[in-house]
């Protein structure tokens, strides 16, 4: 595999057209070379019309040369205008890459996470010989940090006017999912109908994404909104707040004064999400007899079921995720009943698990309680990810 030089991060004062004139001579003397251009963070229009131009000038010589182009969500219409193969890739979930996490307890594995996502980056660069915060000072919040401003150019690289963008990312990663709640939280919006163009530019970017209860209607428009990735919902959420203070205070104490103290409701917010995933796993498939293969939300009058999956086996999964707070009760455990009742969805099915994921650990009589019911399961955040490690 070739590469050419980094290219610096400043890309208004770049010269796209000199990058791309020497990969063409290079690729021209070594045409057995496999190439790879990396556009999934923010790429101007010109480096896009560079690399069209140069593959074209390099198909023309009829070489046996191949060039891989890594894209995000956002840029799939940049690809029309290069004659290409498309292979769609999918990163390693958040889950699959904390259960490798194994110096780490079982908190902070579903922490990290909730922090860093299924961002790719974080794989190489997170040192699990280091704690859970250092990792977060290192890479997210020093002075020299390589993350500290990923997610924030993600957006702003990409629009010419990004503030507004910005502030209706960070409603969305704290917790506004209607319509109405995120145009409040947004202000400065004359009408409804104005907050439209900036949802589809960010769905665009794959930095929101809409979703529908799963027994939503054919056309029904009752949709919800949530951060894309954990990572942009961490960043945008715990650390956007603090944004002035990034590079100026000490890192170890905007984390313990700030960022930290916002992490718990930012993990509540996204253990749904894990637990879909943890439903894909192999150990998911040794504790329910078989994996998901498709989940989503359920919610309507009289229900709020965080997670909805259908088993390979055709069983129903409905859960509910608890990090802060009391542990589930045994009030809670038996009002479930009632609102899988108020939901069509799955009916009919032979088996309707109701499983139930809080970060403490199960007491002897909860867990008696739920012994007693086959179809339902209660379960520590310890019991998905499996004992490790201490609190860092």
């Amino acid at each position: 595999m070739a590469d050419l030089d980094r290219v610096p991060a400043d890309f208004d004062s770049f010269e796209w057209r000199d990058i791309w004139s020497a990969w063409r001579d290079a690729a021209s003397a070594r045409p057995n070379e496999l190439w790879v251009f990396d556009g999934r963070s923010p790429i101007p229009a010109a480096a896009w019309e560079g690399l069209a131009a140069a593959w074209a000038a390099v198909r023309g010589q009829a070489l046996p040369l191949r060039l891989i182009v890594l894209v995000g969500p956002g840029s799939f219409g940049r690809l029309g205008d290069l004659p290409h193969d498309h292979v769609v890739a999918s990163a390693v979930d958040a889950w699959d890459w904390a259960e490798s996490l194994t110096a780490w307890s079982p908190e902070d594995r579903v922490r990290a996470a909730a922090i860093f996502g299924s961002e790719d980056r974080f794989r190489t660069l997170v040192d699990p010989g280091r704690s859970l915060g250092r990792n977060v000072r290192t890479l997210v919040l020093g002075p020299d940090a390589p993350m500290a401003t990923i997610a924030l150019d993600r957006i702003r690289n990409a629009v010419q006017r990004p503030d507004r963008y910005i502030r209706v990312t960070r409603a969305v990663a704290e917790g506004a999912s209607e319509w109405g709640e995120i145009r409040t939280a947004v202000g400065g919006l004359a009408g409804s109908g104005q907050l439209g163009p900036y949802m589809r530019t960010l769905e665009q970017l794959g930095a929101v994404r809409s979703e529908r209860s799963l027994d939503a209607s054919v056309g029904s428009r009752a949709g919800r909104y949530r951060v894309a990735d954990p990572w942009l919902g961490f960043w945008y959420a715990c650390v956007m707040p603090s944004w002035s203070r990034l590079g100026v205070v000490d890192p170890t104490r905007l984390w313990r004064s700030e960022v930290r103290p916002r992490l718990d409701a930012h993990v509540e917010r996204t253990l749904p999400l894990l637990v879909a995933q943890w439903l894909r796993t192999p150990i998911a498939h040794e504790r329910l007899g078989s994996r998901a293969r498709e989940s989503g939300r359920l919610w309507g009058d009289g229900y709020e079921i965080q997670v909805a999956a259908t088993l390979g086996s055709g069983a129903m999964v409905y859960g509910w995720t608890r990090w802060s707070g009391e542990p589930f009760s045994e009030t809670e455990l038996a009002g479930s009943a009632s609102q899988l009742r108020s939901t069509r969805h799955g009916f009919g099915r032979e088996r309707r698990l109701r499983l139930f994921v809080q970060r403490e650990r199960v007491d002897h009589d909860t867990a008696r309680l739920a012994a007693r019911d086959p179809e339902m399961l209660l379960l520590s955040v310890a019991d998905l990810i499996g004992e490790a490690g201490s609190p860092s």
